[in-house]
């Protein structure tokens, strides 16, 4: 039975699946078992040694001719009580700094995952799916920048029409956020789902067009760029969710 307890407790230490308080319980009462254990045979091994000789009455002769009394057999013989207590003092060592060294392997392995963990979440930020990434980002209806369609609209808030996307949800309504000296014109648009940036250069050079998914604004905004290999210089206009708009150039 104490054998069948003891394999019993050793599968709670040393193995998985335990909780902390179960693999305490189970390493002290292993303790108690194993040491008793060692204890009780080592009793009976004392039982069965001989009892030591007495010491002889008979005196030995030195190297030198001189007497010397020899000292009794029970004084120079190890004790087995002694022994028995070293033997269970390191078995007991053995088992505690076992016990010790896998609850620490566990605690570091608990630490290491964690580390993973936010490694990941560090080199991949934010949601998992294209829904959720999209249901992250701030809605445009919502946002300050639709704000700019609360004034009524003007002449002036109309670009060409060829520069006006159409997506098919409906008309698409515009305002003038910025006009440049070259000429270069910079309007936010809206139809029914979506919310537009709208770049249209001066002297009909064209120009460009990007617009949210789903009603969203990007994280970083809306961007939009135009290049030339002439005199004009290249633009990239960024309108954010607060309103504010961006406007670089680039020779």
């Amino acid at each position: 039975m104490t054998t069948d307890r003891i394999a019993d407790l050793e599968r709670l230490v040393y193995g998985s699946g335990a909780s902390d308080d179960e693999r305490e319980a189970a390493a002290r009462e292993l303790l108690e078992l194993r040491a008793s254990a060692i204890h009780e045979s080592a009793s009976a091994g004392a039982d069965a040694t001989p009892a030591p000789t007495g010491p002889s009455d008979i005196d030995a002769t030195g190297a030198d001719g001189l007497a010397v009394d020899m000292p009794p057999a029970a004084a120079t013989a190890a004790d087995p009580r002694r022994r028995v207590r070293r033997v269970i003092i390191a078995a007991t060592a053995a088992l505690v700094v076992g016990v010790l060294a896998g609850w620490q392997l566990g605690a570091r392995e608990a630490e290491q995952q964690a580390e993973l963990a936010a490694a990941a979440e560090s080199v991949f930020p934010g949601p998992r799916t294209q829904a959720e990434f999209l249901a992250s980002q701030p809605a445009a209806a919502g946002s300050a920048a639709a704000a700019v369609f609360v004034r009524p609209a003007t002449d002036a808030d109309v670009p060409p029409a060829s520069m006006v996307p159409d997506f098919g949800n409906g008309p698409m309504e515009t305002r003038l956020l910025a006009t440049r000296a070259d000429g270069s014109l910079v309007f936010a648009g809206r139809d029914d789902s979506e919310f537009c940036l709208v770049l249209t250069m001066g002297n009909d050079l064209g120009g460009a067009a990007t617009c949210t998914i789903d009603g969203r604004f990007p994280h970083e905004g809306l961007s939009v760029g135009w290049s030339s290999s002439g005199a004009v210089p290249s633009l990239d206009v960024t309108w954010q969710p607060d309103g504010s708009l961006t406007v670089s150039t680039a020779r």
